[in-house]
C-alpha cells in the first residue's frame, strides 16, 4: 500500500512539476525526448528500526535511490538489505529495472562505476532503447 501511494504523489508531483515548466535538461538540445535519471545505493547502518541479526546486532537498511535529472525528484527505487538480505546493489539495481514494463522508452541512467554489467546493459540497450552512462576506471572494458 505505501509503495502505491508513494508511486502516486511521485506521479502528482511530477506532472506538477511540468506543468509548471521546470525542465532541469532542456537546455541541452540532445537530450530532448530522454528521460535522464542517477541512481544509487546508501546504506543506514545503524538505524534504531533496524532488525537484528542471529547475533543481535543491527542489520542495515540499505536503499537504492532514483534521482530524476529533469524534475529533481528523488525516490527510493528498491531495497538492498534490511529485510534479513544483504545483496550487492547491481543485481538489485537489475531486480528493479527488469520489472519497468516499458519498451523504447528513451532512458538514459548516469550511474556509478560499481552498476557496470557490460551483459545487462547490452541487453536493455537492445530490447529497451535504455543507456547507461558512467565513469571510467582501468579495467573496464566497454
Amino acid at each position: 500500500m505505501l509503495q502505491e501511494a508513494e508511486a502516486g504523489l511521485r506521479r502528482v508531483a511530477a506532472r506538477q512539476i511540468r506543468q509548471s515548466g521546470i525542465d532541469w535538461l532542456e537546455q541541452f538540445d540532445e537530450l530532448a525526448g530522454w528521460e535522464v535519471f542517477a541512481a544509487d545505493g546508501h546504506l543506514i547502518e545503524h538505524a534504531s528500526h533496524a532488525s537484528k541479526d542471529a547475533r543481535g546486532r543491527n542489520v542495515p537498511v540499505g536503499t537504492i535511490y532514483a534521482l530524476d535529472l529533469r524534475t529533481g525528484l528523488s525516490t527510493a527505487m528498491t531495497h538492498i538489505c534490511g529485510d534479513g538480505r544483504r545483496r550487492h546493489e547491481m543485481p538489485s539495481l537489475r531486480d528493479a529495472l527488469g520489472k519497468d514494463p516499458r519498451k523504447n522508452a528513451r532512458v538514459i541512467w548516469v550511474l556509478d562505476r560499481a552498476y557496470h554489467d557490460k551483459e545487462f546493459w547490452t541487453r536493455m540497450w537492445r530490447e529497451r532503447g535504455v543507456v547507461m552512462i558512467t565513469r571510467m576506471k582501468k579495467n573496464l572494458q566497454p
